[in-house]
């Protein structure tokens, strides 16, 4: 006798060969829409944000990106500008002081929380300056603790300059790293190691001896050796700026 095999029924062969290929097909059509749909979900983390900010660096405005393969870190810059005006006499000169904000900040953030708090270092544009003009307004004044009538200067000035970049380090809190549009607040508070130069200028009276005159300067540079060394102590300038942005 001889064996007998199964038979196959060929309307269930041709059903699970519709089958599969009905399976195949639909995978082959939907594996780039799936794709499409996490590539569009990637798209979906907002990394941008532009804002404004005000504090001891000025007038601000900022402008941030999260890293996309390290969304825990981000980078920033913002440009900041504005002037302050202030008069005050001393020594008998009523000076008039104004103090310019001129600077770029580039900053690295890390966000170890993945929210808004933020570890940030970086460095700044330091073109900051500070001018004052004076005039004796009394009928003495004194440079370099030595006292001379009114009528020895026409004017006193100074400027003060500052070498950069300077190097940034602070906490604050700002937009997450990702995450929808939205609206955000922030703050930073940190410090900034800059190196300033300071120079002192006077314009001696028309009736000032030559050789008082040459005294006057003397003196003047005497002073300014004295600010430069105060200087010294105010190295480390304080940053500290609140602002409101939006990320999209």
């Amino acid at each position: 006798m001889s064996a007998q095999h199964p038979r196959r029924d060929p309307c269930l062969f041709t059903t699970v060969s519709a089958r599969a290929t009905l399976l195949l097909v639909m995978g082959l059509v939907l594996w780039p829409l799936h794709a499409a749909a996490q590539s569009s979900e990637q798209s979906s983390e907002h990394r941008h944000a532009l804002g404004g900010k005000v504090g001891t660096t000025g007038i601000g405005f900022e402008y941030s990106y999260s890293n996309e393969v390290l969304p825990m870190y981000g980078l920033r810059a913002n440009m900041n500008f504005g002037s302050y005006s202030r008069n005050d006499t001393r020594s008998g000169i009523l000076y008039e002081g104004t103090a310019k904000f001129s600077s770029l900040m580039l900053l690295a953030d890390a966000h170890p929380y993945r929210n808004g708090f933020r570890l940030s270092a970086g460095l700044m544009v330091n073109r900051n300056t500070g001018e004052a003009t004076g005039r004796p307004v009394e009928a003495t004044f004194r440079i370099n603790g030595v006292t001379y009538p009114a009528s020895a200067a026409e004017n006193v000035g100074g400027e003060l300059r500052f070498q950069w970049p300077s190097p940034y380090f602070g906490v604050g809190w700002g937009a997450p790293p990702t995450g929808r549009a939205t609206l955000f607040y922030s703050f930073d508070l940190g410090v900034i190691y800059q190196r300033s130069s300071l120079a002192l200028s006077a314009t001696c009276g028309p009736s000032l001896p030559a050789a008082e005159c040459a005294r006057l300067q003397s003196d003047l540079r005497a002073q300014e050796a004295k600010f430069r060394k105060d200087l010294i102590g105010y190295r480390l300038y304080p940053i500290l700026t609140f602002g409101v942005g939006y990320r999209f």
